[in-house]
């Protein structure tokens, strides 16, 4: 008889900023304001400083469009990805990105993913404008460990 031991799962996060020789996951070595877990997310590089992966946010007349570029490990990450929404920059409603296109959900927001196998997968998240007060909607994305 053959004793199994228990599989270990490393968090691909955990992976990556070994391999980087980070620390942690608030820290910025690049000085690029995007933050390591976030560079993670974001498949960027956390040696140099590039602006262009941040999620980009754009308007058009019935939906606020949120757009950036997932790496395709972080679906394995033990933290959570979310957009989050709302129309003051004191309350935020919390959309959950998965692996897969969702919505709409209760509030009409859609999550639309394109899985690009192995590289970073395409992310497009709309918010409608019916969701505006006095004229106001906000969107960010927020990763947590």
């Amino acid at each position: 008889m053959t004793d199994l031991a228990p599989a270990v799962v490393v968090d691909p996060y955990v992976l990556w900023a070994s391999a980087h020789g980070l620390d942690g996951s608030s820290d910025d070595h690049d000085h690029d304001g995007i933050a390591n877990l976030l560079e993670f997310y974001l498949d960027g590089d956390p040696l140099a400083a590039d602006g262009s992966i941040r999620p980009l946010a754009t308007v058009n007349d019935t939906h606020l469009v949120l757009t950036f570029r997932r790496r395709d490990d972080a679906e394995a990450h033990a933290g959570t990805g979310f957009v989050q929404w709302g129309s003051d920059l004191a309350g935020w409603t919390d959309v959950v990105l998965g692996a897969s296109t969702a919505g709409p959900d209760a509030h009409g927001v859609m999550v639309e993913v394109i899985e690009n196998d192995a590289v970073a997968d395409d992310f497009t998240v709309t918010i409608p404008r019916t969701l505006e007060t006095d004229g106001m909607l906000f969107a960010r994305l927020k990763v947590s460990e």
